[in-house]
């Protein structure tokens, strides 16, 4: 099945325009907590300076995040979703160097060698591996040499599964219609070095601390300092790699 193919099994831009985005604000106190301590999570990987490519950046809330934390990181977002990228534009692409287009991740328009990062949040586990690998293919030839990739998605070897059939229940984003590769850390790492990658680091985050978010942030970011210190079984991996065989 090719990426546009899945694209029409399942509508991404089904999703409310800025869901993500408004996540951060209007969200639950365990949405909140969630999806800033993942975007945190990644941010202090990156560079202060260079170029940032975002792949499946929905409506910008990561890259803006980002240029808040490295306002002369020259940031930009893809994404399949005509509705996710117009919200993208119209809420923070007016901010310097951040910049926002629909485009293919399987056929990127960058020049071989001439990003620092990629970033894909969140992406991997709603595609086919043979379209996964496309796209890896196309980070790996953008790169360059000392650049690097970060991926996060769900770890099935944890609580995420049941976490999942608890966010389907109650959430408008049904995620057993969109997760299509189910990723844990050792076919995380053998898919990246498939794909001509050296892994730098690896690690998992989010085992219980985001649902203490209802009592208290501050008690919620004790227990998350707690389990990656324990290096708990958690539910989302974070892998970061650079590229060989240059």
């Amino acid at each position: 099945m090719s990426y546009l193919a899945q694209k029409k099994t399942f509508n991404y831009d089904n999703i409310p325009a800025g869901y993500y985005f408004h996540v951060l604000e209007r969200g639950s106190p365990v949405q909140k907590f969630w999806h800033r301590e993942k975007f945190t999570s990644v941010i202090r990987y990156l560079p202060s300076k260079g170029k940032l490519l975002d792949i499946g950046c929905g409506p910008g809330a990561f890259l803006f995040m980002a240029n808040q934390s490295f306002p002369d990181l020259e940031c930009e977002g893809i994404d399949i979703s005509t509705s996710q990228i117009d919200f993208a534009i119209k809420q923070v692409g007016n901010i310097k160097n951040l910049h926002f287009k629909v485009a293919d991740s399987a056929h990127l328009t960058q020049e071989d060698n001439s990003l620092d990062v990629v970033t894909t949040i969140e992406v991997l586990e709603h595609l086919h591996p043979y379209d996964a690998m496309k796209i890896a293919n196309e980070v790996h030839r953008v790169l360059k040499p000392d650049g690097e990739w970060i991926v996060t998605t769900p770890n099935y070897n944890s609580l995420w599964p049941l976490i999942e059939i608890g966010l389907n229940a109650v959430s408008s984003v049904k995620y057993e219609e969109q997760h299509i590769s189910k990723f844990v850390p050792n076919s995380l790492v053998k898919f990246v070095e498939a794909a001509g990658f050296d892994v730098i680091s690896i690690e998992s985050v989010f085992f219980i601390a985001p649902f203490f978010a209802c009592i208290s942030k501050r008690l919620a970011r004790l227990l998350l300092k707690i389990e990656r210190k324990l290096r708990l079984p958690s539910s989302l991996l974070i892998i970061r790699c650079k590229p060989i065989n240059r």
